[in-house]
């Protein structure tokens, strides 16, 4: 019972009690060093959040840049179809308006100034009246200034039946498909450039090539009935010219100096000529079938060397 009282007494003056202060003390230090590491370990969350927040920020400025890229090329891809649609719709005003031109020529070139006269037949018993229509071939121009002056698309006059044409004051054309008609004569009158020529398999005698100056692709008047030829003014032909299949006896080169493809006067009735010096030709020569293809050839190979070959 004595030993109760000085447990007291030393409580009360303050002497340590082993198994009371000391474990107090290991808590308050235990729970400081959580507070710590707790305390850091909500800096690095934080820190990794706000991390975390720039990029998002980065990449929302990032989506935000391509959106508005995208808007952009859908901007201009929008532009691009209307101007593309606007472009289209003046190919198709611009094919409409070759089209009109195309059979105004036509038109022109079958207008037909046509005359009726009557014959009288009597015999004993009647009197029969029978006309007779006689068909003339004319083509007339306007009288005012011709509207039409260049025909930049590709008219297709082949196979009409045609048998005469006229300019009537065009200075250019494109493409000029005239083959398989019953043409006999051509005039260019004031055409000065033309790309290409198609006048194959006519009745052609005569071709009067006016103001013409340059043909920037081909002339082919192969199986026509050609007795002469004179090229005239005209300075270049930059593809292929084919005579062949004419009557041909005499060619005038004129201003020529340049044919950029081949020269086929095969089958024609030249009987010799001399190809002047001043006239180039870049690929072939053919002069075969004629009566003075040796004479000819001859002529061809000494103008231009390998490109006459001795047969066709």
């Amino acid at each position: 019972m004595a030993l109760v009282p000085l447990f007291i007494l030393l409580f009360v003056v303050g002497v340590p009690v082993w198994g009371l202060d000391a474990p107090e003390e290991g808590l308050v230090a235990v729970t400081e060093d959580a507070l710590l590491l707790n305390a850091g370990g909500n800096r690095r969350i934080l820190a990794n959040g706000v991390d975390i927040l720039a990029r998002f920020d980065g990449m929302a400025a990032i989506l935000q840049a391509q959106s508005s890229t995208i808007a952009f090329m859908n901007s201009t891809i929008v532009d691009q179809t209307a101007t593309a649609k606007t472009q289209m719709t003046r190919i198709t005003q611009l094919n409409s308006v070759v089209a009109a031109q195309a059979e105004t020529l036509a038109t022109l070139s079958q207008t037909q100034a046509q005359t009726t006269t009557t014959t009288t037949t009597t015999t004993a018993a009647t009197t029969t009246t029978t006309p007779t229509r006689t068909t003339t071939t004319t083509v007339s121009c306007p009288s005012s200034p011709p509207v039409i002056t260049t025909i930049p698309g590709f008219p297709q006059m082949n196979n009409k039946g045609l048998t005469a044409v006229s300019f009537c004051g065009l200075t250019s054309m494109h493409y000029f498909d005239l083959a398989n008609n019953q043409v006999t004569s051509i005039n260019m009158g004031t055409v000065t450039t033309i790309t290409s020529m198609y006048l194959g398999f006519n009745k052609i005698t005569s071709i009067n090539f006016g103001s013409l100056k340059t043909i920037t692709a081909t002339l082919y008047m192969y199986s026509n009935q050609l007795g002469s030829i004179n090229f005239g003014s005209i300075e270049s032909i930059s593809g292929d010219v084919n005579l062949s299949q004419n009557q041909l006896t005499s060619i005038n080169f004129g201003a020529l100096t340049y044919i950029g493809g081949y020269l086929d006067l095969s089958y024609n009735q030249l009987s010799g000529f001399s190809f002047p010096h001043t006239l180039f030709v870049v690929k072939s020569v053919s002069v075969c079938n004629n009566p003075g293809a040796a004479t000819i050839l001859a002529s061809c190979q000494s103008r231009f060397g390998g490109i006459c070959p001795n047969s066709c």
